[in-house]
């Protein structure tokens, strides 16, 4: 499942991101997160984004892995009102 989300406000911007994926357990280490977030990275680029936003929670430790892959740079970290969790940001040029 990939999402793609083009007109974040500010909060969004902070907490969610311009793109989320979700993979099947049965089928993660498989490649398909890093090959959905290329598509929706093409799509942003297309829609005329001249960034992408990746965020996640602090302990997901595969989405930092696929962002650096994909030449993303880690912007910073926030804590979100609603679960209190940290919520960590990067972000990739897209123009």
């Amino acid at each position: 499942m990939g999402e793609v989300r083009h007109n974040l406000q500010k909060l969004g911007e902070e907490t969610i991101g311009h793109m989320a994926c979700g993979i099947r357990p049965s089928k993660r280490k498989q490649g398909y997160a890093e090959k959905s977030i290329e598509l929706m990275l093409e799509i942003l680029k297309e829609s005329g984004l001249e960034e992408a936003i990746i965020c996640h929670y602090a302990e997901n430790n595969i989405t930092p892995k696929i962002a650096k892959k994909l030449g993303f740079t880690y912007r910073n970290s926030v804590v979100s009102e609603v679960s209190k969790k940290e919520i960590k940001c990067h972000v990739k040029k897209l123009k």
